[in-house]
């Protein structure tokens, strides 16, 4: 992700397993220099962490940093300090912050964005309960729970476009790649998140379908990866009308 002062920061993600156990792939990397050189943070290591890094995200709406890990702990993060990236704190002024006291708080989200004042995050529940969770302030959260067949699948992606008419798009992809009872699912909304259209559904035991825009500002243009596992083919598409 990038500050609007046009500083880096990028979270490490990766499932490793050393002696039996889940060796540590998440931290995160701060470049204040466009990218020339780089400062590792292990603070995440430092408070406990055991996986990796799902989210870290510049958000508008809190003019700070949005951090989750996964999977076990699940946590959510926030950092308001503008320079103290290196520690928790009991206030996001003055270091990372962390928002859910529990597991069942639920946090370690994979999918998020934000329009107007409203951040939306899409949870990673893998087989089990999946949820749009959407807040203004980081204090008070609103949920909906995902419907079946699609409610065990997880997040991979949210992302906001601008439509030929001017109008707000919210795009989401959610994925179940284990059975295919669990339905696969790209879905549209155009009302802020209230109500959701279903756009391409699939079994994800055969495909897979990837939304790769991640711009910082909002695009006209959407990119989808649509993978083939059968026949091991891809094919990038865009939705631009």
């Amino acid at each position: 992700t990038e500050t609007p002062k046009g500083e880096l920061f990028i979270g490490e993600y990766g499932n490793v397993i050393k002696n039996k156990k889940w060796k540590f792939v998440g931290y995160i990397y701060y470049s204040f220099d466009g990218g020339n050189s780089w400062k590792k943070i292990d603070f995440l290591k430092k408070a406990g962490i055991n996986k990796h890094v799902h989210i870290l995200k510049w958000s508008n709406v809190i003019n700070g940093l949005i951090l989750t890990d996964g999977d076990n702990q699940k946590n959510m993060w926030m950092n308001t300090s503008k320079t103290q990236f290196e520690k928790p704190s009991l206030s996001p002024n003055s270091g990372w912050k962390k928002i859910n006291r529990y597991h069942i708080d639920k946090g370690g989200f994979t999918g998020v964005a934000e329009l107007n004042d409203k951040i939306i995050f899409g949870s990673d529940y893998n087989g089990g309960t999946n949820f749009l969770i959407s807040t203004s302030d980081m204090i008070k959260f609103d949920e909906k729970v995902i419907p079946s067949p699609y409610r065990r699948a997880i997040f991979n992606r949210i992302a906001i476009r601008i439509n030929e008419k001017n109008e707000y798009e919210i795009w989401s992809a959610i994925q179940f790649k284990h059975s295919g009872r669990v339905k696969s699912l790209v879905m549209l909304s155009t009302d802020i998140g209230k109500t959701w259209k279903k756009i391409i559904e699939y079994d994800g035991t055969h495909f897979e379908v990837l939304m790769i825009s991640n711009s910082r500002e909002i695009a006209k243009k959407l990119y989808l990866l649509i993978i083939n596992k059968n026949e091991n083919i891809a094919t990038t598409m865009y939705i631009h009308s």
